[in-house]
């Protein structure tokens, strides 16, 4: 069973969405005024919470997952 997802602010939101939008964690850091190890930092925490990727890192970037 999954667990219920709980974001921790907004921003959490926000860079969930910028990322699936541009398909990039630096790109979504950038837009957002984030340094990119930030970004990542936090989409990992997020992914470790709820128990399941968000995101299939490839070299080319970020594709959200289903």
């Amino acid at each position: 069973m999954l667990k219920p997802m709980k974001l921790h602010d907004w921003n959490d939101a926000r860079l969930i969405l910028a990322t699936a939008k541009l398909g990039s964690f630096v790109k979504a850091a950038t837009s957002l005024g984030l340094d990119q190890k930030t970004a990542s930092r936090r989409i990992k925490l997020i992914e470790e919470t709820i128990g399941r990727p968000i995101f299939h890192r490839r070299k080319t970037g970020a594709v959200a997952t289903e």
